[in-house]
C-alpha cells in the first residue's frame, strides 16, 4: 500500500522500504541530517499509514475510559497516551486518544495493528452497553508530524497560529484536526486532514525549508527519549507493568484488563 504522498517521497529521492505492508520512506538524505533537523530546527514525517477511529455519541468518553487503562476523564481538547489491553492485561497496541468533545473522540493506532485493533475495539463495543458509534476513518485521512523546536513557527507560516495549544492537546480547525504531542521528544504537531489538503500542506512545509524525514529518524528519535515501539518494547506477551508503563495504570472506573493487572505477579 502507498500513502497519498508516496510520489512526493519518490520525487524527493527517498529510500522506500516496506513497513507493515506500506511503501514508506526510511530516509531522504542521511539519518544524522534528519535527526539533527528535528533536534535543532524542524522536520516533517508522513505518518499517513496510521489508523484513525472515531467514537461518537453520548457515551463516547465513557466507552474510551472503559477501553483503555489510562484515565480518560479529562477536559475537552486533551490527548491521552495509553496501551490497549486484552482481558489478560496484555498489550494489543499503544495509542493516543484525543477528546475532541464529550461526544467525539479520535483514537490513533499503529499501522501494523490497525486491523487487529479495529476488530478488538468493535468486539468490546458490541459486548458492552455504551451509547456511541464507532467509525474507521483511516482511509479518509492523511497525517503529518511536524517535529522540532521550530515546528510552531513553521506551522504558523503554513497553516495558522496554534501557539496557544498546550502539550498533549488537540483541536479541530476547519478540515484539520491538530494535536501537539511531539512524539519525537521535541515540541511538535500532528496534523490530520483530507488527503488533498495534507498534500498541499506538505508542499508548503518543504517550500519553507522543513526537512523531510523518514522512519529511520523517527525510530532513532523515539529510542533516544525512551519511548516504546510496538513490536519491540511492547507486545501481546507483555503487560504494561513489564514495560515501564505502570504510570498509565490509573485508579479509576473498571477497564478492560483491570482484574488481570490488579492480580498480576511478574
Amino acid at each position: 500500500m502507498k500513502t497519498k504522498l508516496y510520489q512526493k517521497h519518490v520525487d524527493l529521492g527517498a529510500k522506500i522500504v516496506d513497513f507493515a505492508g506500506w511503501d514508506m520512506p526510511i530516509s531522504y538524505s542521511t539519518l544524522k541530517e534528519e535527526i539533527l533537523a528535528v533536534r535543532n530546527s524542524c522536520g516533517v514525517f508522513d505518518v499517513s499509514h496510521m489508523g484513525e477511529f472515531f467514537v461518537e455519541g453520548e457515551d463516547a468518553c465513557s466507552f474510551v475510559d472503559y477501553l483503555i487503562p489510562n484515565n480518560f476523564q479529562v477536559e475537552n481538547g486533551k490527548a491521552v497516551y495509553s496501551p490497549l489491553l486484552n482481558h489478560k492485561g496484555k498489550i494489543i497496541d499503544d495509542l493516543i486518544a484525543y477528546k475532541l468533545s464529550h461526544k467525539k473522540v479520535l483514537i490513533c493506532v499503529n499501522a501494523g495493528n490497525l486491523k487487529k485493533d479495529w476488530e478488538w475495539i468493535s468486539k468490546v463495543h458490541k459486548e458492552s452497553n455504551f451509547n456511541c458509534e464507532l467509525k474507521n476513518s483511516s482511509e479518509n485521512y492523511s497525517l503529518l508530524a511536524l517535529q522540532g523546536p521550530e515546528s510552531e513557527k513553521k506551522l504558523i507560516n503554513s497553516l495558522g497560529d496554534f501557539s496557544k495549544m498546550d502539550y498533549y492537546s488537540v483541536l479541530e480547525s476547519g478540515e484539520f484536526i491538530i494535536a501537539r504531542t511531539g512524539y519525537t521528544g521535541e515540541d511538535g504537531f500532528e496534523i490530520f486532514g483530507p488527503h488533498e489538503e495534507i498534500s498541499k500542506l506538505w508542499d508548503k512545509f518543504i517550500e519553507d525549508g522543513v526537512l523531510p524525514c523518514g522512519l529511520g529518524a523517527r525510530d532513532t528519535l523515539r529510542v533516544e527519549v525512551c519511548y516504546p515501539l510496538y513490536g519491540h518494547e511492547l507486545s501481546e506477551e507483555l503487560t504494561p507493568l513489564d514495560c515501564s508503563l505502570k504510570w498509565t495504570m490509573k485508579s479509576k472506573v473498571p477497564y478492560i484488563g483491570k482484574d488481570a493487572i490488579d492480580s498480576y505477579q511478574p
